[in-house]
């Protein structure tokens, strides 16, 4: 039920999304007990917080509050390169907030950059500024944050944003790619 708030109909069923999640969190602890975790996990979008939140669960079967964002939809075209903006234009920060109030962690599921402009949608392109105030992002909050999964794809007309030479597709983001390896490796040096 990944990025459920993102054309999957569970919007438009928002009940039997919620009655779903139930069932599968329950059948599962009955047999791995608290070994499993449950990351409840939306696109960054324009749906409100308060949309996103008629689909929640429950605390008691969420562990983790995530978001999935990228560097793309955004109005000017040019991608992210302050926090602020980032924070609000995506919803990150408003469910940030949520979680935290909650006393829940927070994670990236999935992010990355976005180099392809797909219809209405806009690409932040080779925009290392994104990468950065990321990590930075996840850095400040550390005691909030339960991980970061950077999301690196290649395959045409998708994001389209390969930080690494994997099966013979070149660096698609070599900026990028920079600020991220030295961001990652100031955080952990």
């Amino acid at each position: 039920m990944w990025e459920f708030n993102l054309n999957s109909g569970y919007m438009n069923d928002k009940a039997g999304f919620i009655a779903a999640w139930q069932r599968i969190v329950t059948r599962i602890r009955q047999g791995a007990g608290d070994r499993v975790k449950f990351s409840w996990c939306p696109a960054a979008s324009t749906n409100s917080l308060s949309t996103l939140q008629e689909c929640y669960p429950g605390d008691g079967y969420v562990d983790v509050v995530a978001i999935d964002t990228y560097d793309a939809w955004v109005s000017s075209g040019q991608g992210f390169h302050d926090e602020a903006t980032w924070l609000s234009q995506t919803g990150v920060g408003d469910l940030f907030g949520w979680a935290k109030a909650k006393g829940k962690l927070f994670a990236f599921d999935e992010w990355g950059g976005h180099n392809v402009n797909v219809g209405a949608n806009h690409s932040g392109g080779d925009n290392p500024d994104f990468y950065r105030l990321v990590l930075e992002f996840c850095r400040k909050n550390a005691d909030w944050i339960a991980y970061e999964c950077v999301y690196s794809e290649s395959e045409a007309g998708n994001v389209e944003n390969n930080l690494f030479a994997t099966n013979g597709t070149p660096v698609q983001l070599p900026n990028s790619r920079a600020a991220y390896i030295a961001k990652v490796q100031s955080l952990v040096l």
